[in-house]
Formats: C-alpha cells, structure tokens, sequence
C-alpha cells in the first residue's frame, strides 16, 4: 500500500502532443520519494491478489467497492480455456499528414470514428474509449492547435458481432474545430473522410495486425454521409495504378487529397476471427465444400500452432463435423484424421503444453461426435496393417507404404490423445443407444 505523487507537468510548447506528455509522466524515475511540495496529484495504490469473487467476499470486500472494471490486456493470455469467447479489435488512431487546400493556417483537427455498416447505418453500441468508458456509438480524439502533421496515438476498442464483421467499415471523418462554431447547433461538418474495411474481400480474413496507411478524401458540401458510395473507392494508401483508374471514374462528390494519409495501427484479439487464410478455410468449410480436400490439406502442412491453439475448440468442432459429415470415407477420414494429429502435436509441443489442459477439457465437456471412434480406428488399423505389411487390401507402392508409415509414426506420438478421443466418443454412444453394443468395442 503505497501513495504517489505525480507532479502536474507544463507543456514545454503549444504544439507538444499529447502522446509525448504522457511519455514525461510515464518515464518520470521514482526511485527517490518525490517532495510533497509543488503542483501534483497524490494517488494511492494497492494490489489485491485473487480472483473477484474472492476479493468481494473475502476480508478485502471493504476495498473493492460496487462493480470494477474490468481491463483486459491488448493480446491474449498464455491460456485460452474454451469458455473463455473474445472478439476485440483495437485501433489505435495513429497520425496523419493533412494538407492546408484553400486555408492560409493549418486546421485544429479532430478525428470522428465510427463503425459503419454497408448501408450507412452507424452502429449505436460498437466503439470504447476505455475498459471504464461506456460502449457508444463514435469517439473523437483530442484537437491541436494549428496541426498539419498530428500524432494522436489513442486508442479504441471495436465490438461488432462476429457475423456483422463482413459488412462494417470504419468511418474517419475530419472536422475543423474553431471558437466560431457556436454559431452552428449542429457543430462542425466534415471536410475531409477516411475509411477502412475489418475484413479482407479477396480471402474474407480480417484486416491484419500492423500500420495501415489510409487514403484521406476531401468532401464536397453536396455529399451524403448517409449513402456510403464511397465504398467503391480504395481506401488503403498503395502503389496499385488501377486506384487512378477507379478514381477518373467517380462523380465529384470527394476528391482524392494526394499527399494526404491517415495512419492506424489495428490488433485483434479474437477467439472466433482469424487473420490466417488456412484456418478460415476449414473453419468456414461448410461454404466451399468443393475445396475440403485441398483446405485439409493445407491446414496439416501449412497452418501454424500458435494460431491454432487460440481457436482450439473450434478448430476440433470443425474437424468432427467434417468426419461425422461427409460420406466419402476413403477420401476425408484419412485427411480428418491426420490434421487432428497435427493438431495435437501443435498442442503437445513443449512451446504450447498448457493447451493440454484444455484439450482435456474439450474431450471430456465439448466434444460430442458419437461415432467418431470407429472412423478413428479405422484409419488407425489401416496405417498400421500399411507398415507392417498386413494389409489385405490392394497392395500399396513403396512410396505410399512409405508415407503410411511416416503418418503410423506421427500418430503414435499423438496416441494418448487420440485414444481419449476414441474412448469418449464411444462413450457418448453407448449412453445415447442404452448401454448396447458393448462388447465389441
């Protein structure tokens, strides 16, 4: 339990950012107790080890008063257990480079963000400030005084269902602000916009971590806000010469400022979106049915485990439906089989061991496939009937007995796993059928 004195800091110039003060106040050292005397505020901190409910009603309940909030960190934990949904994309509001056009001075710019779907409707409960600020429908950033060149750095927090992410956008409107505007009830309009999809339209992934640098339009008095037109513009700043071609075609409702850019940095935190073409595909495999093959195949070679331990339970839902699903036996059973090998192997490597607990959980709460297990074995049976030469089917070449054996070996380092998904899966069966059927197992 201890009080600390942070000091009130004065600009050092009108044109300091906000981001470099913070940067003072964060990095002042404290190694020596600063003295109670000058302008400062007192704060006085204590750190409570426990989990709420423990500290609400335990002997520290007189400390945690009403409803905390809840701060959760820009990225996941070490452990994902499968209840624990998420779905967070953060935006940082980085800086921007702006063009004076017809003024003599630099703007006082503010930036208006809002998430916006395909039909120019704003969402009404989509954007946060801050773990302690309500959910609302937009967020403006801090104005500077005369700044052709600002550098905000503040952040956001973006909640839209992960079935809308598809059809939002992110709206960065700029206003001019000025002591004049009093004049106009309903406050400055926007001279100039921005904007950026959540979702990529080639592959369908979510935009990626990272700087993304955004085209800045300027907006003619005549535009309507309301009729979101300017989707068919680009919207990212790049050196594709096809953007001149897309823009000669538009009406003069905006006009491309150049030398303008708006830069945003974006990270998701996301248990149910992935920004990793190979997982969507077999996560979304129901919508191109005519790709199984190829996504599986894919996902086994290509898809890394620390994306995949993120999305652990829904990658197994999408495995067993597969299995459970299609009639092809000889064709998906041998690729379902050996992409939920590779799954565990990702979950049983040294770097990701405590995903084994939730894969336990899983087997023993989540998974549901009933006669998963006799799929399983069957494939089982065949590589090993394959590596030992048993096999009473047509003969197989050297190179395929070759490849049964390397998948034989794979399976035997994942056993234990597989066998506990054999077990209760037969398990779930005979409870469903009665007890019956039994003794062949």
């Amino acid at each position: 339990d201890k009080e600390f004195m942070i000091p009130f800091l004065p600009s050092s110039s009108d044109a300091e950012t906000l981001e470099n003060t913070f940067r003072k106040l964060t990095n002042e050292k404290r190694e020596r107790e600063v003295t109670r005397t000058g302008p400062g505020l007192w704060v006085s901190l204590k750190v409570l080890q426990g989990d709420m409910t423990s500290m609400q009603e335990g002997s520290k309940s007189h400390l945690v008063v009403g409803r905390p909030t809840i701060a959760r960190k820009i990225g996941f934990p070490e452990l994902i257990l499968p209840n624990d949904v998420r779905n967070d994309l953060y935006v940082n509001i980085y800086s921007a480079e702006l063009s004076r056009l017809s003024k003599t001075a630099d703007r006082n710019i503010e930036v208006v963000v809002e998430a916006v779907d395909d039909t120019g409707a704003v969402l009404s409960d989509a954007i946060s400030a801050g773990a302690s600020a309500e959910v609302g429908r937009d967020f403006s950033s801090v104005v500077y005084y005369h700044e052709g060149k600002p550098r905000w750095n503040e952040v956001i927090r973006l909640l839209v269902p992960v079935e809308l992410y598809s059809q939002v956008h992110l709206r960065f409107t700029f206003k001019h602000r000025s002591r004049n505007e009093a004049k106009d009830k309903l406050g400055p309009a926007p001279w100039a916009l921005a904007y950026m999809k959540l979702v990529n339209e080639s592959n369908g992934t979510t935009v990626k971590d990272g700087y993304h640098d955004l085209l800045v339009y300027k907006i003619e008095k005549k535009f309507d806000l309301t009729n979101p037109t300017y989707l068919d513009l680009p919207s990212l700043k790049t050196n594709n010469s096809s953007h001149k071609n897309k823009l000669l075609q538009y009406s003069n409702s905006l006009s491309l400022i150049t030398k303008d850019v708006l830069c945003v940095h974006t990270t998701l935190c996301s248990t149910k979106l992935t920004q990793n073409l190979g997982l969507l595909s077999l996560l979304k495999w129901r919508s191109e049915p005519d790709k199984l093959k190829q996504n599986l195949s894919v996902f086994a070679r290509e898809v890394k485990a620390a994306e995949v331990v993120k999305f652990l339970p829904d990658v197994l839902d999408a495995l067993f439906s597969i299995l459970m699903e299609n009639s092809d036996s000889e064709l998906y059973d041998n690729l379902v089989f050996e992409a939920l090998v590779a799954v565990i192997e990702m979950v049983t490597e040294d770097k990701f061991k405590q995903f084994v607990p939730v894969l336990e959980v899983y087997i023993n709460e989540n998974f549901s496939a009933t006669l998963a297990y006799n799929k399983l074995l069957v494939v089982f049976k065949d590589y090993v009937e394959a590596a030992t030469g048993h096999r009473e089917s047509m003969p197989m070449s050297s190179v395929e007995q070759r490849r049964k054996c390397e998948k034989l070996g794979q399976a035997m380092n994942s056993l234990q796993f597989l066998l506990k998904f054999v077990v209760r899966s037969r398990f779930l069966f005979s409870n469903l059928n009665g007890g019956k059927g039994a003794e062949p197992f």
